[in-house]
């Protein structure tokens, strides 16, 4: 039987995908299928011959006054196909208020159809456990979802049983685990979502919610790779694509990519199908015309046109190459993901219009391509970094090497969670290490750590640094001298002993990127004056005001950023002005991450071609300790204030994405 710990979170994904925000206590209709009017949050359907459901209505509009009359009048429009309203105004609105009155009675109708939904869910875990499968949870919210929509399962429970649903795409058999990616792929080969493919991605966003409910993030697929010649650090890119046939009719078509990155670059990636499960992907240089082409093998899709992956020669190495689509919960921000696994693994992110990422999803979803068998919910760990997870337990002999060489690694694709999952343990064990004993040779691997660390903005890298050398003073210049050159260097630069060519003090000014009306920014923080550090660096002070997405305020919050450098081009300084996506919230018991006993922090990624000169780790937290940062926006309020900019930031991020400004 399903668990009764996951009912709450089931609960909350049918009701959003039922209604929304809206209430339950109103008719509405739906534009397509066989139904009549509905209410309730599982929208309890006049027309599906439920007397149930009827008997709800019928009781409601009695208890508001009507005769019998008329609800047999109301009864003969409403429980019939309908694709719009055909009461009037003045019925529509009397029947809404019998409905809110009767709320009682439709919440009592509502519990009715959820069980017996209950109930089918049950038939299917049965199905599963007989065939010695397990339905993880968030498969068995699309069932529940799916279910309400569609009716008792027959097709479903085939294809849990082994069986071939027959359904109108290829679908992957069940497997041992029949996880929520198992199911998207099963449902987006349905009648209905093959049909209605524009559909799935509000389903997607509901058992997401769902599956936030319960405190656990949804996962997502990340593979997908190219060449070690590309350029790393390039950061992400904007994209528009086209669609071209190519060759006589009947010849694969081919997707066209168009991308530009901050830096300028112009890329055009095309992907055409050569075969049954082979084809050509390219990537050509605008600027010169150079281009890489690959030829790839072994291809398979998920029939929801989300993933698509591959077999190619990159180099001197084969490697598995897919390409990942993330609809975003609103239509500004779909993103394509690009990344390696193999021997150097990397990720590339693009971003895409809704009408261009439905073009590329198109293709991947109905080129014919094997379908995909769907990957475990933790496929980056094991895929996306293998490099990583090879290094990611540090060695009781020498902390120092691992850490490095996860750091290297990660840069090649530099990602918050990464780092806070695979990086910060190592750090963490070099850092005690250090600590606990500071002989000439470890104190040297700690400063090859700190140079490979410039530019990565994590306070208790550079903090044991600065530790290290008030208290050792002689010690730490010579173990830095047996450094090399360029590692004395970068060293210096994390210190802010030195900057970099071509800086400039940070000043405060008119804002440097003011929101234009094509940004809608939820959050903007204003410099407003300028303190020194305790560390004799400038640290701005300012505002972060919060906005819902009319535009009105929610909060106001006293906000510091820099103090670990001299400006906002060096890693420690303030953040550089610009446009900031926020995303992955985390509870912290990091000391420069709490503050009056509370602690956060929201990653801060740099968008709309943003430079950030190398940095990165943007974060909002509270402000801990001294007043300053190393890089980030410190929150400096009292506990309540903290934990009210806390929810109302989680509160924006679950309903949509969250920009970020920020202007000196």
């Amino acid at each position: 039987m399903v668990s009764a710990a996951i009912k709450p979170a089931i609960r909350g994904a049918l009701r959003l995908h039922e209604i929304g925000n809206d209430t339950p206590y109103k008719i509405s209709f739906a534009a397509k299928g066989k139904s009549g009017a509905s209410f309730g949050f599982m929208q309890g359907d006049l027309a599906a011959a439920q007397p149930f459901v009827t008997a709800t209505f019928r009781n409601a509009m009695s208890a508001a006054g009507m005769t019998a009359a008329d609800i047999d009048g109301l009864l003969a429009q409403l429980s019939k196909h309908q694709i719009k309203n055909p009461l009037s105004a003045a019925e529509t609105s009397r029947v809404n208020r019998a409905l809110l009155s009767a709320a009682n009675l439709v919440d009592r109708m509502d519990e009715q159809i959820l069980a017996h939904v209950y109930d089918d869910l049950d038939r299917c875990l049965d199905r599963a456990t007989q065939a010695h499968r397990r339905v993880d949870t968030k498969a068995q919210i699309y069932m529940m979802l799916w279910i309400n929509m569609s009716g008792p399962p027959t097709k479903l429970l085939v294809w849990l049983g082994g069986g071939d649903p027959e359904l109108p795409r290829e679908v992957a058999a069940a497997r041992e685990i029949v996880t929520g990616e198992a199911m998207e792929d099963y449902l987006a080969a349905t009648n209905y979502y093959v049909s209605n493919p524009q559909n799935l991605n509000h389903l997607h966003q509901c058992a997401d919610a769902g599956m936030r409910a319960l405190g656990e993030a949804p996962s997502h697929a990340v593979p997908i790779a190219q060449s070690t010649e590309f350029d790393a650090s390039a950061a992400p890119l904007a994209v528009t694509f086209s669609t071209a046939a190519h060759g006589p009719a009947g010849a694969a078509s081919e997707v066209t990519v168009s991308a530009k990155s901050d830096t300028g670059r112009d890329v055009t990636v095309a992907m055409r199908k050569t075969g049954a499960d082979s084809g050509n992907l390219s990537l050509r240089e605008a600027t010169d015309g150079t281009t890489q082409s690959f030829s790839v093998t072994a291809i398979r899709a998920r029939a929801d046109g989300t993933r698509l992956v591959c077999q190619a020669q990159v180099a001197f190495f084969s490697a598995m190459v897919s390409c990942t689509l993330q609809a975003a919960r609103t239509t500004g921000s779909d993103t394509i993901v690009i990344a390696a696994s193999g021997p150097f693994p990397f990720t590339r992110t693009y971003s895409a219009t809704r009408p261009d990422f439905d073009r590329l999803k198109g293709f991947i979803a109905q080129a014919g391509f094997p379908a995909l068998d769907p990957l475990p919910s933790q496929a980056f760990a094991a895929t996306a970094m293998p490099a990583i997870a090879a290094s990611n337990t540090a060695s009781d002999d020498d902390p120092y090497h691992p850490a490095i060489v996860a750091i290297e690694i990660w840069k090649l694709q530099p990602s918050s969670p990464a780092y806070d999952d695979r990086i910060a343990p190592l750090v963490r064990a070099a850092s005690s290490r250090i600590k606990a004993d500071t002989n000439p040779a470890d104190l040297a691997k700690w400063l090859e750590l700190q140079s490979s660390a410039m530019n990565i903005s994590d306070s208790d890298i550079l903090s044991t640094t600065l530790t290290l050398r008030e208290v050792s003073a002689n010690a730490f210049s010579q173990a830095l001298q047996s450094l090399s050159t360029a590692q004395q260097l970068r060293v210096r630069l994390a210190l802010g002993e030195i900057d970099p060519p071509d800086q400039e003090a940070v000043a405060v000014t008119a804002a440097a990127l003011p929101p234009t009306a094509a940004v809608q920014v939820l959050g903007a923080f204003t410099g407003q004056s300028i303190f020194t550090s305790p560390r004799h660096h400038p640290v701005v002070h300012g505002e972060l005001k919060l906005f819902d997405n009319r535009g009105a305020a929610l909060g106001t919050y006293t906000v510091n950023t820099g103090g670990g450098a001299r400006n906002y081009k060096t890693t420690n300084g303030p953040v550089p002005p610009g446009f900031y996506r926020l995303s992955h919230f985390r509870p912290r018991d990091t000391v420069g991450m709490v503050f009056n006993g509370i602690g956060y922090s929201f990653d801060l990624d740099p968008i709309l071609d943003t430079k950030v000169f190398g940095r990165s780790l943007f974060r909002v937290h509270p402000d801990g300790g001294q007043a300053q940062t190393n890089g980030c926006l410190g929150v400096r309020e009292d506990a309540a204030h903290l934990v009210q900019c806390r929810d109302q930031l989680r509160h924006l991020l679950d309903r949509g994405p969250v920009t970020i400004s920020v202007s000196y």
